[in-house]
C-alpha cells in the first residue's frame, strides 16, 4: 500500500485520518462490525494511544482474526505495519496541534463515536423491517432532503434502486417541492435529516402530497410531537440536538438499512 499522505508529503494527522477512512469506508462494503472497528481505531488516534491487537479487540469486541482480516483490507501487510504508522501519525497530530494551536490536546472523537454508539444500541431493527417492507411496497420511492443528508443517505437509495425499486431524488429544492406537488398514493416521501430545520421547508407540500395519497418517511435525531402527524414511520437515530455528529450515524443507519434490505429480498 502507498503511504497515505498529506499535500506536504507527511503522513496523515488523526483528523484527516478520520475523514479518509471514513471516506474508504463511503466506498467500500464493510460491516457495521469493521465500521466500529474504524472508529475505535480513531478514537486511539485522538488520544494519541497506540494500542496492540488485543487491546484493540478488547475495546471494540472484534476478534483478533477479524481485525487482522480487515487490516488487510484497508491495504496494510498486517496490525504491525498498521501500528507502526499509527505511531507516526500520532507522533504527526502532536506537532501539527502544537505549532497551531500551542499545545497538543487530543482530537475530541468522543461525540462522533458517542452518536454512533447510540444509533447501534437504539437500533429497533423490527421497526426498521417494516419500514423496509413499507417502502418497498410503493410504485415509486421520492428522496428530499439537503445536500449533505441526501449524499450521505445515498448508498440506500442506490442499493434500493439495484434491488428493482425505482428512487427519486433531485438536489435542488425547487425541483424537490415540484416533485413533492406530484406525488400521489404510489409514491412514497422519505426524508432523512440530522437538522429538523429542513423539515420545515417541506411542511405544506408534504402536508399536500399526503392528501393525494403519498406515503411518508422520516428519519431524523429528534422528534417533536407533531412530525407523527406528518409521517407514516419517524425513526430516531443518534443523539438529540446533535446537528452535524449525525452525519456518521445517518451513513451507519443508512448501512443498516442496506444490510435488512437484502435479508428482506432474500
Amino acid at each position: 500500500m502507498e503511504k497515505i499522505v498529506n499535500k506536504d508529503n507527511l503522513p496523515l494527522d488523526s483528523y484527516t485520518m478520520f475523514q479518509v477512512l471514513m471516506s474508504s469506508f463511503s466506498s467500500t462494503n464493510y460491516t457495521r462490525s469493521e465500521f466500529f472497528l474504524i472508529l475505535n481505531i480513531i478514537d486511539s488516534l485522538g488520544a494519541r494511544k497506540s494500542l496492540s491487537i488485543e487491546e484493540l479487540s478488547n475495546v471494540s469486541g472484534v476478534s483478533m482474526s477479524s481485525i487482522s482480516r480487515f487490516i488487510k483490507k484497508l491495504g496494510f501487510d498486517n496490525y504491525s505495519d498498521f501500528r507502526v504508522r499509527m505511531v507516526s501519525m500520532i507522533e504527526v497530530t502532536k506537532a501539527v496541534r502544537k505549532a497551531k494551536f500551542g499545545h497538543i490536546d487530543a482530537l475530541d472523537t468522543t461525540p462522533i463515536f458517542r452518536n454512533i454508539s447510540q444509533t447501534k444500541e437504539n437500533a429497533d431493527l423490527k421497526q426498521i423491517r417494516d419500514i423496509i417492507k413499507y417502502v418497498t411496497s410503493y410504485d415509486k420511492r421520492l428522496f428530499i432532503g439537503s445536500v449533505e443528508d441526501l449524499s450521505t443517505f445515498s448508498p440506500f437509495r442506490k442499493d434500493l434502486f439495484a434491488c428493482g425499486y425505482p428512487c427519486y431524488l433531485f438536489y435542488d429544492l425547487q425541483t424537490q417541492l415540484r416533485m413533492l406537488n406530484m406525488a400521489d398514493k404510489n409514491t412514497c416521501i422519505i426524508l432523512p435529516t440530522v437538522n429538523n430545520v429542513y423539515v420545515e421547508h417541506y411542511r405544506n407540500d408534504i402536508k399536500t402530497a399526503k392528501k393525494h395519497g403519498a406515503a411518508t418517511v422520516l428519519f431524523t435525531q429528534s422528534l417533536p410531537d407533531s412530525f407523527s402527524k406528518m409521517f407514516d414511520y419517524c425513526y430516531k437515530f443518534g443523539e438529540e440536538d446533535a446537528l452535524n455528529f449525525g452525519f456518521y450515524s445517518l451513513h451507519f443507519l443508512a448501512r443498516i438499512l442496506i444490510e435488512e434490505l437484502h435479508r428482506f429480498k432474500l
